[in-house]
């Protein structure tokens, strides 16, 4: 057999090597990195989404003409980072803001944010922004 031909067919075996197997059941999670287990469990433990910091979700977007609520805090500066707690004893969880000068925790009720604590940060420093 010729060099060109057991190329060929070396290139079709790789290109079939790489067809994503669509059998499997439809897991929003099946391409993502693996979970660190010492993180809660949450679909956004981390700012950045988990230990890869790569910061993308398996779920899609909003599609056109979506139905997007805002839910705006009177006195609550816009948020920089965010984490979600793991699942409460209740079966609720709750979301941390923070941004340069404040830590807040936050109940999703279904209709909107409730604020359940705030806390002031010491130093407002750029470097202070980023943590939660």
């Amino acid at each position: 057999m010729s060099v060109s031909k057991y190329i060929a067919i070396l290139l079709v075996l790789f290109l079939y090597s790489c067809k994503k197997d669509t059998s499997v059941v439809n897991n929003p999670y099946q391409d993502e990195p693996p979970r660190n287990p010492f993180l809660a469990d949450s679909p956004w433990p981390i700012t950045h989404g988990n230990s890869y910091a790569q910061a993308s979700s398996p779920f899609p977007g909003p599609k056109e003409n979506s139905a997007i609520v805002k839910d705006f805090k009177q006195g609550t500066p816009g948020t920089v980072t965010m984490v979600i707690s793991g699942i409460y004893p209740s079966g609720n969880r709750v979301i941390w803001f923070g941004n340069n000068t404040d830590v807040t925790k936050v109940k999703d009720t279904g209709n909107g944010f409730q604020i359940i604590s705030k806390k002031g940060k010491e130093n407002n420093s750029l470097a202070n922004t980023f943590s939660v």
